[in-house]
């Protein structure tokens, strides 16, 4: 098949080595249930493929994405949204790209008739990805069981300005799930929807890990602090389930990255004092740490302590594992955690009166963002730009003071793998009824790709203008300044993109 779809990737290919690509994904109206109510169809879709890489090589790749429906008609729909994948066996642990999914469904019956296009950046794991542009269309077809989908595809991965060419079939499992978003910044007339309220959280977490002294004598990394975000949901007052995130900012492993899913329970003491145990598993690798095919695990004790009614402070004491490598590490964890409720669709009626919600105001932001040339830039001196692709969140504290996260990932300027996690705070100001100004300050974990991040913690400040196109949806154009905290590495950065801005439903 090698060859067979040359003349459909090139121009997309092309097409990403301009200046301004974006995906605007998460731009599609979804249906109305109420005058001011949107109703949204979304998806948690995993799947496993194994690639051939040159010399007959393998490559284990685990794929994790979030996607929207948007309904054509009654039997098709077009879908958007993110996806991430990552190595879990073969030799190349520390292998992740990110970008976007989209692509069309048809449904007869139970079922599903799926094509699609991944367009994304990243690598690592020293493998040959080039500047890091991943393209893999699909087609195939999974059967509805209701509360879950299995099914097959067809897929082909395919790095433009790299070595990596792989047809292959892929096992696909997805979960449907229902939410809720309004378009006014106050809530509306909630009569006749039948609602109960999801107990979610975010928590912010920092991460030290002590390996064994096999492990340092493998990779001379004598320790490493990570830092990360991990999402989460609970299924009833003590469990819950949760995806973090982590990358290495302090110690010498600047490149390393984690993505993990798992379970947690608590045992209240007191009111405010709990015990709690976690295990999760999942994908992991770079900054010369030998994870093998890239899979972990992890296990740790702890406990919580709560401050207020939605934030709490963790402690946790535990073992972090690659079976395949020469990792393994004790780990000690600090988290702060909030949580909160967000109205979902009900199958039986359980109606929140309008007096105990409040709307949750946020905003997606895709980006191209450059990083120009400059010879801090590389650990070689080298000159040339780097483009990369970025996908942001924003949470608005006030009218106009905000909270935001990025996650971007290189696809062009010969920086395959290099990619960065960001957490910080803006702040914007309306100057008219369109125009605004807003500044960010940003930290986090970066590395990876040649890029001198020098043990891996950066700062980036930026600052710009940003255009209303329509009442959701902004055009925002920044420049600032990638510095990081430890090297000499100090560069300017611009970033272009759109923003979409939404409410949530949440309590109060």
């Amino acid at each position: 098949m090698d060859g067979d779809i040359t003349p459909l990737l090139v121009p997309i290919a092309d097409l990403m080595k301009k200046r301004f690509v974006l995906l605007s994904l998460f731009f599609f109206l979804p249906c109305h249930l109420a005058a001011d109510i949107l109703l949204v169809d979304n998806r948690v879709r995993t799947s496993y493929e194994e690639l051939t890489l040159p010399g007959s090589e393998k490559l284990g790749l685990l794929g994790l994405g979030y996607l929207i429906d948007s309904k054509l008609d009654e039997h098709s729909s077009f879908y958007y949204g993110l996806g991430v994948y990552s190595a879990v066996s073969g030799q190349r642990g520390g292998f992740f790209t990110g970008g976007g999914e989209f692509g069309l469904r048809y449904r007869a019956g139970r079922l599903v008739l799926d094509g699609g296009l991944f367009v994304g950046g990243g690598g690592g794991g020293a493998a040959p990805q080039g500047g890091g542009l991943m393209l893999r269309p699909h087609a195939g077809a999974l059967y509805d069981f209701g509360t879950f989908s299995l099914g097959l595809e067809y897929s082909m991965v395919r790095f433009p300005n790299g070595n990596i060419d792989s047809d292959q079939v892929t096992l696909v499992a997805e979960f449907p799930f229902r939410s809720l978003f309004t378009d006014d910044d106050e809530v509306g007339d909630l009569s006749g929807l039948d609602l109960r309220m999801a107990p979610v959280y975010i928590a912010p977490a920092l991460q030290h890990y002590s390996p064994t002294s096999s492990a340092r004598e493998a990779t001379g990394v004598q320790a490493m602090t990570l830092a990360g975000i991990e999402l989460g949901r609970f299924i009833n007052d003590n469990a819950w389930f949760f995806l973090e995130s982590s990358a290495a900012f302090r110690g010498d492993a600047d490149g390393y990255a984690e993505l993990l899913g798992g379970v947690g329970y608590r045992y209240p003491l007191t009111d405010r004092i709990a015990i709690q145990a976690r295990l999760a598993a999942g994908t992991a690798g770079g900054g010369s740490i030998d994870t093998g095919g890239g899979f972990i695990y992890k296990a740790s004790l702890g406990a919580e302590l709560a401050l207020t009614d939605a934030l709490s402070l963790g402690l946790d004491y535990g073992i972090i594992d690659a079976p395949d490598g020469t990792f393994e590490a004790e780990m000690a964890r600090l988290s702060l955690r909030y949580a909160t409720g967000m109205a979902t669709p009900a199958n039986e009626a359980n109606r929140i009166p309008p007096e105990s919600l409040r709307t949750g105001k946020w905003a997606l932001r895709v980006s191209h963002v450059t990083y120009l040339s400059d010879p801090s830039l590389r650990k070689d001196a080298s000159g040339g730009e780097v483009n990369l692709i970025a996908m942001k969140a924003d949470r608005m504290l006030s009218e106009r003071f905000y909270v935001t996260g990025q996650a971007a990932a290189a696809y062009e300027g010969d920086a395959g793998g290099y990619a960065t996690g960001l957490l910080g705070a803006g702040y914007r100001q309306m100057l008219s009824d369109r125009l605004s100004i807003r500044a960010e300050l940003l930290a986090g974990p970066a590395g990876g790709g040649g890029i001198n991040t020098s043990g891996g913690a950066i700062l980036q400040p930026m600052a710009g203008l940003s255009w209303r196109l329509s009442k959701n949806l902004d055009f925002a154009l920044m420049a600032g300044k990638l510095r990081s905290l430890k090297g000499d590495l100090d560069t300017e950065v611009l970033d272009v993109g759109l923003v979409y801005r939404f409410n949530t439903l949440e309590s109060r």
